[in-house]
């Protein structure tokens, strides 16, 4: 009778994957859902931007899950990641899109691009980033663009 009910208690693992799914999945997707509700675009973008982030993080950790495995505690340092990402004043996701994700993404549509099966779907967020950095470019008191491409070897 004892050991029925031990089995019916949840593990360590079991109850921090639980935490995830509240803290990643359940509590953001109602928060993205008054979000879309709300008249303003401030917390679409918060809730957009955690989005992003969430499935860059979820990427990154099915290519690296032979190592994150061995790491102890990933479980609680994810979910304490993910707690610090939705918190919307710690701006952990906005920080984290900013600092690293941008970047990534930009380098990985520039090499996807040259995929004829991927242009398409690339090409929208390539105008997308340029028509932003024009607009960003053409505002007043802006500094002017500098190049960083690499010189051609023509």
């Amino acid at each position: 009778m004892f050991g029925l009910l031990l089995k019916l208690i949840p593990g360590f693992s079991t109850l921090v994957a639980l935490a995830q799914l509240g803290v990643g999945v359940i509590y953001p997707t109602f928060k993205s859902f008054e979000a879309i509700e709300s008249p303003g675009a401030k917390d679409d973008q918060q809730w957009l931007t955690y989005w992003v982030v969430y499935s860059f993080i979820n990427i990154v950790e099915k290519l690296l899950w032979v190592v994150l495995v061995w790491i102890p505690l990933y479980g609680l340092l994810k979910t304490a990641l993910l707690a610090w990402l939705v918190v919307p004043q710690f701006y952990g996701a906005k920080l984290l899109y900013t600092m690293f994700i941008k970047d990534a993404l930009r380098m990985a549509a520039n090499q996807l691009k040259d995929i004829p099966a991927l242009e398409n779907i690339v090409k929208p967020f390539i105008d997308a980033q340029t028509t932003a950095q024009q607009k960003k470019d053409d505002a007043p008191g802006a500094a002017p663009a500098v190049n960083t491409a690499a010189p051609s070897s023509s």
